[in-house]
């Protein structure tokens, strides 16, 4: 890295995609956190020190996506609710997030919803957390282009 370089994340340089569509008005903090449900290998150690590690080959875990509840976007994630609260068919999402000045990308295809959000009224403009279940989430990481 040279003296002086600097890099830069912007948030209105990512994608949010739910089925195909666009999902704006995120919270104030973080708009999408990805939590994998278990590490990549599990290991144990003998008597005599010597380690084996066993693949987990599980990729799955939790996205959660924080909207203000002012975002039109509530309404889509309100769709899939309703499908899955009345027919349990439907209901299942394909979830992009990809920030395109970084090679930095999620992709989930079977999502769906954990629980309904949180919801309060007051004098503030609040925010709903949707909580997703993922049988598998596609990532890559990498660092900023500029």
């Amino acid at each position: 890295m040279s003296a002086g370089s600097a890099r830069t994340f912007n948030l209105a340089q990512c994608q949010f995609v739910v089925n195909g569509l666009p999902i704006e008005g995120f919270g104030e903090s973080d708009a999408a956190v990805w939590a994998p449900d278990e590490d990549l290998y599990t290991k144990v150690v003998g008597a005599d020190g010597e380690v084996s590690r066993a693949r987990t080959n599980n990729y799955s875990g939790s996205l959660t996506i924080t909207l203000m509840s002012t975002s039109k976007s509530n309404d889509v994630m309100n769709a899939l609710m309703i499908l899955t609260k009345l027919i349990s068919a439907g209901d299942m999402a394909a979830i992009l997030i990809q920030d395109l000045g970084s090679p930095d990308r999620f992709f989930g295809q079977k999502c769906w919803l954990k629980r309904e959000p949180d919801m309060s009224f007051g004098r503030d403009v609040t925010e709903r957390t949707w909580i997703f279940d993922v049988a598998r989430g596609d990532t890559n990481h990498g660092g900023s282009f500029a």
